[in-house]
């Protein structure tokens, strides 16, 4: 049987960034859509959802912050992973970022092997998560009978 690989939703205005990133965790597994600001991020969920997001803090035209809190609202049925990235690495910006919505979060340059486990991390936990849902949904419809 054929595991469905881990859909990535890259948002990130920075083009080397995208490409970068993109394509190394595409050669360790991921499938990685890429795209550079928050609307066009919105409208690739919509289109297809994704397992995890990494989201740069600084966007042109809207801040992380303010596209991980609508992600958040678009998917709030279902626990879907955020990890910001940014070159900023004070404790003031990684509590906003935290506070606005975010799972994670990892500053640039970005270790690849970190950012992997970050995510896997987060990955299973949503996996728990789906899991523990579809076992509740079992047990309601057991009840009702």
């Amino acid at each position: 049987m054929v595991q469905e690989r881990t859909r990535i939703l890259y948002v990130d205005d920075d083009e080397d960034a995208r490409s970068l990133i993109g394509t190394a965790l595409t050669l360790r597994g991921y499938t990685v859509r890429c795209v550079p600001d928050g609307k066009m991020a919105l409208a690739e969920l919509e289109r297809e959802p994704a397992d995890l997001v990494l989201l740069d803090l600084t966007l042109q035209g809207s801040t992380g912050i303010e596209t991980c809190r609508r992600i958040k609202a678009l998917t709030e049925d279902a626990f879907l992973p955020v990890i910001f990235l940014t070159a900023r690495s004070d404790v003031a910006e990684k509590v906003k970022a935290l506070e606005g919505g975010g799972d994670d979060f990892c500053v640039k340059p970005i270790l690849l092997d970190e950012l992997d486990a970050r995510m896997r991390v987060l990955l299973r936990m949503r996996s728990r998560e789906r899991f523990l849902r579809a076992e509740t949904q079992r047990f309601r419809k057991i009840a009702l009978v």
